[in-house]
C-alpha cells in the first residue's frame, strides 16, 4: 500500500500548501543553519522562497513503534505542533506563524510527518525576564492551557514582546487547576524574581502553596531514587 501525504496549512491556501509541500519533499529548500541533528530531531533554519522557515522533523516520534500505533487513533507530532501554535496565537499570544504541518500516512498510521513555521527573531529569555514573561504565562493558564516546560529559556524576546517557542499546548481535563499552578510553580522555581511581580492573591492561594511543597518533595524524591541507585552501583 503506497503512502498517503495529508498537508495541513491556512484554509484557502491549499495550492500554496501543496507547493511548499513538495519543495520539502525534494529538499528544494537552502540550508542556513541546523539548530538540532540528531536521531531524535532535525530542525533548522531555511531559505524558500525568499523566506526564512524553521523545518522540524520529529524523527523519533516518527519511528517509534508505539507512537506509530497511537497515529491510528489521532494526529502526527507534526500536525498537533501546527494546531498549537495556530491555538497560542488566538489566545492572542506571541508565538512562530504555522506554515504547514505534512504527514505520511500507510495503512492508516503515520509513518513520516514534519512541520514548517516561520523564523522568529529575538533573544533568548533568561531569568532575569520574569517580570516580562509573568504576565503572559498567566494569561495561558486563565485559558486553561498548560504549555509545557515553562523555563525562561523557552521563550523569546523581542523588544517587549514575548515570543513562545518549544512549546506543546495542552489542556488537562483532570485536575486541571492544580497542573496549571504546578506548572507555575516550576516557572517561579527556575525564575525567583517573578515571585516579585506575582500578583497577590495568587501568590497567596493554597493551591500555589500546595503546588510549591509537591514540586519540592517531588524533588527531594528524585534526588533519594538517584543517591540510593548510586550506593547500589557501589555494594555491586
Amino acid at each position: 500500500m503506497t503512502a498517503k501525504r495529508h498537508v495541513m496549512g491556512p484554509t484557502g491556501q491549499a495550492t500554496d500548501n501543496e507547493r511548499l509541500a513538495r519543495a520539502i519533499e525534494d529538499c528544494d529548500y537552502q540550508e542556513v543553519e541546523v539548530f538540532k541533528d540528531d536521531r531524535q530531531t532535525y530542525s533548522a533554519l531555511i531559505l524558500l522562497d525568499g523566506n526564512s522557515y524553521v523545518l522540524k522533523i520529529p524523527r523519533d516520534r516518527n519511528n517509534r513503534l508505539w507512537q506509530r500505533l497511537l497515529s491510528l487513533f489521532r494526529a502526527s507530532e507534526a500536525v498537533r505542533h501546527y494546531r498549537s501554535m495556530v491555538r497560542l496565537r488566538e489566545l492572542g499570544l506571541s508565538g512562530p506563524e504555522p506554515v504547514v504541518a505534512i504527514e505520511q500516512r500507510r495503512w492508516g498510521a503515520v509513518t513520516d510527518s514534519c512541520l514548517l513555521y516561520r523564523f522568529s527573531k529575538g533573544r533568548k529569555a533568561t531569568r532575569d525576564d520574569a517580570r516580562l514573561i509573568l504576565p503572559h504565562v498567566l494569561a495561558l493558564h486563565e485559558a486553561g492551557y498548560l504549555r509545557n516546560d515553562p523555563h525562561a529559556k523557552n521563550y523569546l524576546i523581542d523588544d517587549e514582546d514575548v515570543i513562545f517557542i518549544d512549546f506543546r499546548l495542552k489542556r488537562p481535563l483532570l485536575l486541571r487547576r492544580f497542573r496549571l499552578q504546578r506548572e507555575l510553580a516550576l516557572f517561579l522555581k527556575t525564575s525567583p524574581a517573578a515571585w516579585d511581580y506575582l500578583p497577590e492573591d495568587v501568590k497567596r492561594s493554597c493551591s500555589l502553596r500546595l503546588a510549591v511543597v509537591f514540586d519540592e518533595a517531588a524533588r527531594v524524591a528524585r534526588h533519594t531514587r538517584r543517591r540510593l541507585r548510586g550506593r547500589s552501583h557501589l555494594d555491586d
